[in-house]
Parts: structure tokens; sequence; C-alpha cells
């Protein structure tokens, strides 16, 4: 899981760690323990997501760098399926391959 993230997005959106903590139940020594020891619940995980309204999936790809697309938030814009459009079908290419991640990474929980 990349970590730094957490900080990262809060940054972006101006959103306090003391705000995040109250809205997860969580307090900011916890926090940034967690995070420091780079160890977290899956559940405190989830509820990070929710708040920050992110997919699960954005905190373990290093590759996606771009918030609204990790998140899934947001439509791609152009139809992957055309020929010639090399940047849809890399994108998609990219996705499939984070879906698979994320499989493989919950499969661990069974």
């Amino acid at each position: 899981m990349n970590y730094r993230r957490i900080k990262s997005v809060l940054s972006r959106r101006d959103i306090s760690v003391k705000d995040l903590c109250r809205s997860i139940n969580v307090s900011e020594q916890g926090l940034h323990q967690m995070i420091r020891k780079q160890s977290m619940k899956v559940e405190v995980l989830e509820r990070i997501s929710r708040v920050l309204n992110l997919d699960m999936a954005f905190w373990f790809h290093e590759e996606m760098l771009d918030e609204p697309l990790a998140g899934i938030a947001e439509p791609l814009g152009f139809d992957p399926s055309q020929p010639g459009n090399k940047e849809a079908q890399q994108l998609m290419a990219s996705f499939i391959n984070l879906v698979k991640d994320f499989g493989i990474f919950f499969s661990r929980f069974k």
C-alpha cells in the first residue's frame, strides 16, 4: 500500500489530518502511527476511502497518479474500442491490470 498517498490526497483537497481522523473515528496519533509503521487494518482504509470518495485500489497501484481515474469516479471521455486510439487502449490495459492486482491482493484474505 502507498501510505504517503493519504497525506497527498488530504493536501490536494485541503483537508486536515485532524478532520479526516474525526470523520473515520481514529485518533491523529493513531493514524500517524499507522502511516509511520505502514500498517493499517482494512476497515480503517475502507473508512478513509469512503470519506475521500476513492476506490480502495487507489492506495495499492503505484502507476495510478490521476486521482479521479484512480477512484473510477469519472468517465474516460473517449471510446477505447475505437481503432487507432492508443491512449485509450493503454489506459484500458492499465485498468485491467489494476483490477487483476486488486483481485490478487484481496484473494489473500479468503
